[in-house]
């Protein structure tokens, strides 16, 4: 589905379910009361290089797309799109939806001006988040997060790294939050600028926090160990958390292969938020700094103790200034080889920042890559009428 406006409708743009190779390309969303695409129960579908605004509510879903119970990867993708005023009006929603899918791509997207959370992958796994741009959300009401996933031990095997995620300021606004015992995300490689909480980890186990850049953030990192509190039963039998457990074949075949840390979870006192790495950070201008534990963050709250104890909190640094950044001033935070990050921490791989975002694309073979718009609306602008 190629070159194709979308707009005016109460309804949806387009919906794909139980389908194969469906691939929506340079296309264009804008003025609809629904999404502007869902896709449902399918394989190797899409979206890439397309430009969606102003839409009611969300802007893409992907739902029941792979196998969770053979951990079967669905490929589907969502690449290279520039996606804005979504869930204007519909601000329960969350502009880009992924749910019970397993190996769904998120990479090179441009993501703003958005009230509700960015990207939210809930009950799945082997997703890779990589590569967007993500700034101006999450500004309608409190405890979200620009990337969301929550309450589930099983959601594993996923990674956000390389995303540059900033200017977000809410009420309790985080750049990655892992909530309610989410475990088994790798967060690595992001830059986190302007915003409330760079990273939020909620009482799960086996998160790692590693390599990032926080810089002008009211604090860099919280963490608890909620699920030790006597008031929640998330964990206890019969409980939201458990039953998400009971619904895969965890001890068995291919669960127990990729993710041996879920096989005895039950006896391994899975209250506790064991196994968190926080590891090789960067901040500079941060509140709350990393390595200073027993200092106060926000509210009476702290990077936890046991999150410490039972984890690994280690060689994070703050900066002395700015010039370990190619440029402070334009946003350019590529690293110099000879700075006094690398000098003070070694090992820390310099992240590819001016690969993030969108990239420039062709409609075909007569659409030039280097017209002065460039991208979706430069393709667009040459295909496409504006509707009277």
């Amino acid at each position: 589905v190629q070159g194709i406006r979308f707009a005016n409708t109460m309804a949806k743009g387009i919906e794909v379910i139980n389908s194969d190779n469906v691939v929506v390309d340079g296309c264009e969303f804008t003025d609809i009361g629904g999404k502007a695409l869902g896709i449902s129960g399918s394989m190797n579908c899409g979206i890439q290089n397309s430009s969606i605004h102003d839409i009611a509510s969300q802007a893409i879903s992907i739902v029941s797309c792979g196998d969770l119970q053979t951990l079967t990867p669905s490929n589907c993708f969502i690449s290279n799109n520039l996606i804005e005023l979504a869930c204007q009006k519909d601000v329960s929603k969350y502009c880009v939806d992924i749910n019970g899918c397993v190996g769904v791509t998120v990479s090179h997207n441009e993501i703003h001006d958005v009230p509700v959370w960015g990207i939210v992958y809930n009950e799945s796994n082997d997703i890779l988040i990589e590569y967007n741009n993500l700034y101006k959300m999450c500004y309608s009401g409190g405890d979200c997060g620009a990337i969301y996933c929550g309450r589930n031990w099983t959601t594993r095997g996923n990674v956000v790294r390389y995303n540059y995620i900033h200017d977000c300021i809410g009420t309790e606004m985080m750049g990655v939050y892992l909530d309610d015992l989410h475990s088994s995300t790798e967060v690595y490689g992001n830059v986190f600028q302007k915003i409330q909480y760079a990273c939020r980890i909620g009482g799960g186990r086996d998160n790692k926090f590693m390599n990032n850049i926080i810089v002008d953030c009211m604090f860099a990192i919280l963490t608890d160990n909620r699920g030790m509190n006597d008031n929640l039963d998330w964990t206890q039998e019969g409980g939201y958390v458990y039953n998400m457990l009971m619904a895969v074949p965890y001890k068995e075949g291919i669960w127990a292969e990729k993710y041996p840390e879920l096989v005895n979870i039950l006896e391994d006192d899975p209250e506790m938020p064991k196994r968190n790495i926080i590891k090789n950070n960067v901040q500079y201008l941060s509140s709350g700094r990393i390595q200073e534990y027993g200092g106060l963050l926000s509210n009476g709250a702290a990077l936890n103790e046991d999150v410490v104890k039972y984890g690994t909190v280690e060689n994070n640094i703050t900066l002395d200034g700015t010039s370990s950044f190619v440029n402070y001033a334009l946003n350019d935070f590529t690293v110099y080889e000879c700075s006094e990050l690398k000098t003070r921490l070694p090992e820390f791989e310099i992240i590819p920042f001016k690969e993030i975002g969108r990239q420039d694309y062709t409609l075909g073979d007569n659409y030039s890559k280097n017209g002065e718009e460039g991208g979706v609306k430069q393709a667009l602008k040459a295909l496409m009428m504006p509707l009277n």
